[in-house]
């Protein structure tokens, strides 16, 4: 008999975001032989509505709120305990305030229904860093010095030596800050003291405490004795500080690096996981939890925070610890409703076996891994394939891997693992150890579905030979560029996206915004831009761009590089000269506010560029989400927009275009990949936009898309003056990111005949199975746009 799980998510903290993500993982991946899944969010003033998958799939609440408050169909009390009494059970996935804290909890309780997860005296005490902290130290754990400042107080005394300072409440690294005692910069203090503020008006004061961070998840099994997984070691970047921040928590870069299992010797570990087990029971906690703590080089051990709801996005430590040992998503939640879990019953024979390969060396290899990783989760509930994750090495060999390295956040990560698994012995340790943990949970080792095993290394010919189709995970460089399409190609090897000569075009800016402009297609044009050597004189470079017509503020960006690498706004020669710096020293980034203070981090092309791209700013409307409500201030009536385009070649269709709103003047990397960072408005609001100018952009866009010979899919990015729907193209993204929040999901669940994620990556790889098959050639048929010079030169380069 198949159960109702409702999942519950949002809230009113900062962290709704990652709740958003964690419920979204756990309807991907609860059992769907098993569990019917339903979602219930809060919004920040808790009210309650029940969403869809068109919402569980948006980037962040922020996509949806407001329609949500304008729609009015929040539920009521009455109703809303009708909907949470129907199911068999509720998963609550809200972290932070009102749903690690209790009161969820509480409110379920008093409605009798059964839940996932500790109850409220377990949860009040732990979201509480300093309560907390009082019951391990009254119970003879390790503990360190604290204070609590209260928002306005005065500043207390404090022993000389760094510190840390957060809220008393929440998680996520969210309004975490350090400062050194005695103060030096009063002003720089006051700032921080207001964003941790921002969260709430108490924050705890700690030393900040030298040691070795890691994190593990806590199990407990059907006798309820707490069973600790193998903890994960969290290690900076010798070139970073080692300030464990949001960004570095979920966006996946060379920053921050994870060790699962952690590098500590085998009486460490034993310590930290027997200690972890004893707080847990302490703590009077349930089902699962996971722990964060440092070790000091003298094998002491502090606990730092315990989440009662641990983060559950796909490659999260609770799914990635688990997998070490073979269990997948679906027999961890599986588990943790159920305290057991069973061999699968279905079978894979029937399905047809597709790779998936991701990785790389590029700017953009994180966010290979995050789309390839994706698509791998997505096609494992596919009734058609069977997915096979392929792994591309910085240094271009190609390893099939197993699950456990899927769920690594980054490149490195997953090439360490690699060279680790192939040394002597070093999987049979893990196997002894999972054997153990495993027998304490109760679970056979051979009912496990993902176990792990040396990654085998492979070739494209091999893989050609072995299977019909390869879907490419891959984003910047060989794997967008056309290099791989024109091998695959040669090797009769079908795959997903525009093909060789298509890519090379779509990588190159520049020469992809001369063939748009030499199609002269009315209500179509690009921006204007340049291409300067990096390495000529500055200020004669910049003199000869005034002269040139240019004016500012500019937009710089690297001519063959996607995943916002590179691209800084500029406002005058000095901010000018600065960026031809970074691009010319082989930095691999840009640090936040090197160039002006309306920045963050700017990942730079892997590659050393000798050109960048100069581009006219055009400037939008100024358009922002306040209090759920949409303000709107007129500027030009132009906004930014991106839009899928999906199709044979030569007859490729629009889906609904997305509004992208920055915080700043152009689109960070984490708010196009971050989930539940960036803001995207699916379709852009008839109450400003007009209608019919999207049905224009639409029109334009798969022009474009056919000019530029694009097939299979791809994403283009544009401004769009919204009276008339007339398009100045920006880029067109060939390989787009497929993470889990991406805005093709949300667009292919806004058109008529909705394609859930699931089902829009089978229409993809349908349409890339048919790449070889005999096509229509006649323009009167399939609508192509007759060649310009231009792209039929580029061919014959090509």
């Amino acid at each position: 008999m198949i159960k109702k799980i409702t999942i519950i998510c949002g809230g009113p903290s900062a962290e709704r975001g990652i709740s958003l993500n964690s419920a979204r993982s756990l309807f991907d991946n609860l059992d769907k032989n098993r569990y019917q899944a339903t979602l219930i969010y809060f919004n920040p003033k808790l009210e309650a509505y029940k969403i869809s998958e068109t919402q569980i799939y948006s980037n962040t609440p922020l996509d949806f709120d407001y329609k949500l408050k304008n729609e009015k169909n929040a539920l009521s009390k009455e109703e809303l305990a009708s909907e949470l009494q129907s199911a068999d059970l509720v998963f609550p996935a809200i972290h932070g305030t009102f749903g690690e804290d209790g009161q969820l909890q509480t409110l379920l309780e008093d409605l009798n229904v059964k839940y996932v997860g500790s109850q409220p005296a377990a949860l009040n005490a732990t979201s509480n860093k300093h309560l907390c902290q009082q019951i391990l130290k009254k119970n003879e754990f390790f503990t360190i010095p604290e204070w609590i400042l209260t928002k306005d107080e005065p500043f207390p005394e404090l022993p000389e030596g760094k510190y840390v300072i957060k809220p008393l409440h929440g998680g996520s690294s969210l309004g975490v800050e350090y400062f050194q005692f005695p103060i030096k910069d009063l002003d720089d203090l006051n700032n921080k003291l207001k964003n941790v503020h921002s969260y709430e008006d108490q924050a705890l004061i700690e030393p900040f405490f030298e040691g070795t961070e890691f994190t593990l998840i806590i199990l407990q099994n059907e006798t309820g004795e707490p069973v600790a997984l193998l903890p994960t070691e969290i290690e900076f970047n010798k070139n970073s500080d080692k300030f464990f921040n949001y960004r570095k928590k979920y966006l996946a870069s060379a920053e921050t690096r994870y060790h699962t299992p952690a590098r500590f010797n085998p009486d460490q570990t034993e310590k930290i996981k027997a200690e972890a087990e004893r707080l847990f029971t302490v703590l009077g906690m349930r089902d699962f939890a996971r722990i964060d703590g440092w070790l000091k080089k003298d094998g002491t051990i502090w606990f730092s925070d315990v989440n009662g709801i641990s983060g559950m996005e796909q490659n999260s430590f609770l799914f990635q610890q688990a997998a070490l040992f073979g269990i997948s998503h679906k027999q961890l939640l599986d588990y943790i409703i159920n305290k057991k879990i069973e061999k699968s019953s279905s079978s894979n024979n029937e399905k047809e076996e597709i790779p998936v390969i991701f990785g790389g060396n590029t700017a953009e290899r994180q966010v290979s891994v995050m789309s390839g990783t994706n698509v791998w989760m997505k096609l494992k509930s596919s009734y058609k394939y069977k997915p096979i994750p392929l792994f591309l090495t910085p240094d271009k060999k190609i390893f099939q891997i197993p699950q456990f390295l899927c769920l690594h956040h980054t490149v490195e990560e997953i090439n360490e693992k690699i060279k680790l698994f192939g040394q002597n012995d070093f999987i049979n340790k893990i196997h002894k150890e999972g054997i153990k943990i495993l027998n304490r949970l109760n679970i056979n080792p051979n009912d496990v579905e993902e176990k792990i095993f040396i990654p085998q290394e492979t070739t494209l010919e091999e893989i050609a030979e072995k299977y019909n189709f390869l879907f490419l995970g891959l984003h910047g460089g060989d794997g967008e560029n056309g290099i791989i399409q024109a091998k695959l190609d040669k090797l009769k090897l079908p795959y997903n996206g525009p093909g060789a000569v298509a890519s090379a075009l779509c990588m190159d800016k520049f020469a992809s915004g001369e063939v748009i402009t030499a199609a002269n297609i009315h209500g179509i044009k690009t921006a204007n831009k340049k291409i300067i050597t990096i390495n000529q004189n500055s200020t004669e470079t910049w003199q000869q761009l005034i002269n040139d017509g240019f004016t500012t503020p500019l937009i710089l960006k690297p001519r063959s590089d996607g995943c916002s690498a590179g691209v800084i706004r500029i406002d005058n020669e000095d901010h000018f000269t600065k960026v031809l710096e970074y691009f010319s020293n082989n930095h691999t980034h840009i640090p936040e506010k090197a160039i002006h203070n309306n920045h963050g981090q700017i990942d730079l092309p892997s590659e050393n560029a000798t050109e960048i791209m100069v581009e006219e700013f055009i400037e939008t409307d100024q358009v922002s989400l306040k209090d759920l409500e949409i303000d709107w201030k007129p500027k030009n009536g132009v906004i930014e927009v991106t839009v899928g385009v999906i199709g044979e070649k030569g007859n490729m269709k629009a889906m609904n275009p997305s509004q992208t709103i920055a915080s700043q003047t152009i689109l960070s990397l984490e708010e196009k990949f971050m989930g539940g960072t960036g803001i995207n408005l699916t379709p852009p609001p008839f109450k400003y936009v007009n209608p019919g100018a999207v049905g224009e952009v639409k029109k334009h866009i798969e022009n474009v898309a056919n000019i530029l010979g694009i097939e299979g899919y791809s994403r283009i990015d544009t401004f769009m003056d919204i009276n008339t729907g007339e398009v100045t193209i920006i880029e067109a993204n060939t390989l787009p990111g497929l993470t889990p929040s991406t805005v093709l999901y949300h667009q292919g669940l806004a058109e008529p005949n909705k394609m859930i994620p699931r089902e829009l990556l089978e229409k993809l790889i349908e349409i890339g199975k048919n790449r070889f098959k005999e096509k229509i050639t006649d323009d009167r048929k399939v609508g192509i746009i007759k060649k310009t010079p231009q792209i039929e030169s580029f061919e014959k380069k090509a």
